[in-house]
C-alpha cells in the first residue's frame, strides 16, 4: 500500500524477498514499513534516501548493508537473524549517525531474556551501542539514560568481542563483569516485562509507537 502523498509506504506482510525498486528515486517517502516479509538483504534502500522511519521487523536479515541514510531517525529490526553486534554498529555509524530510536530485540546479537541472555550481558550490549551511537535516545525496550551514556563513555572499551564473565578467583571479584580485559561494574538491574505480542516492554515515560513495529 503506497500513500506517497503523505510520505508513507506500507509493504508489511507482502511475502517480499527483495525490497521493491521504485520507477524513480522515492525522495518523498519518509516512512517505509517492510515488516513481516522474507527479506534477507537490505539492497534497494538506496532508492529511499530520505526515509526517517524504517521498520524491518520479522524478516530474515543476517547482517546489515545500509546505504547512506542521513535522515533516518528510527530503525526497528526486531525478530531477524542478525549475528554480529560489531558489524551492525559499524553499519549504523557509517549509514546514519543521527539515529534516535533503535530496536534489535529477538536477534542473536541481542542478549535479552528472550535470547537466554542475562542482565549483565544485556547491559554491556547496551553500552556498546550507546558508546558509538551518540544521538540514540531509545534502545529496545527503554530510553537511554544520562547515566548509561556516562558509563558507556567512561568504562566501555571499543567493541572487540563478546562479553566475558570472570572466574571467581580473578582480581575483579564476583560483583564485576569483564569486557576484553577491562573491569566494569554492572549498572542497575534491568527491570523489563515481556508481553506475548511485543516481546519486551519497559515502564518508561517515552515509548516508540510505530504502527507495525515489534519493539
Amino acid at each position: 500500500v503506497s500513500t506517497q502523498s503523505t510520505g508513507v509506504l506500507l509493504l508489511a506482510g507482502q511475502d517480499l524477498t527483495d525490497i521493491p525498486l521504485p520507477e524513480e528515486t522515492a525522495t518523498d517517502i519518509s516512512l517505509l514499513d517492510l515488516s513481516y516479509n522474507s527479506l534477507s538483504t537490505t539492497a534497494g534502500l538506496q532508492f529511499y534516501p530520505n526515509i526517517v522511519e524504517l521498520v524491518l521487523d520479522n524478516n530474515s536479515l543476517t547482517e546489515l548493508d545500509l546505504p547512506p541514510l542521513p535522515s533516518l531517525r528510527s530503525l526497528s529490526l526486531n525478530k531477524n537473524r542478525l549475528m554480529s553486534l560489531r558489524h551492525t554498529i559499524d553499519q549504523l555509524v557509517a549509514s546514519t549517525r543521527n539515529i534516535s530510536f533503535l530496536s534489535l530485540i529477538c536477534n542473536p546479537l541481542c542478549p535479552d531474556e528472550l535470547m537466554q541472555g542475562d542482565e549483565d550481558e544485556y547491559q554491556l550490549y547496551r553500552y556498546q551501542i550507546i558508546r558509538r551511537l551518540e544521538s540514540l535516545e531509545f534502545l529496545d525496550s527503554r530510553p537511554v539514560t544520562v547515566d548509561e551514556k556516562r558509563r558507556a563513555l567512561e568504562h566501555v572499551p571499543y567493541y572487540t568481542g563478546s562479553v566475558v564473565k570472570p572466574r571467581n578467583n580473578t582480581p575483579t571479584g564476583p560483583d564485576y563483569v569483564t569486557v576484553t580485559g577491562s573491569p566494569l561494574l554492572p549498572s542497575t538491574p534491568i527491570t523489563t516485562a515481556h508481553t506475548k505480542r511485543f516481546g519486551v516492554v519497559g515502564k518508561v515515560k517515552k515509548r516508540y509507537t510505530g504502527k507495525n513495529s515489534e519493539g
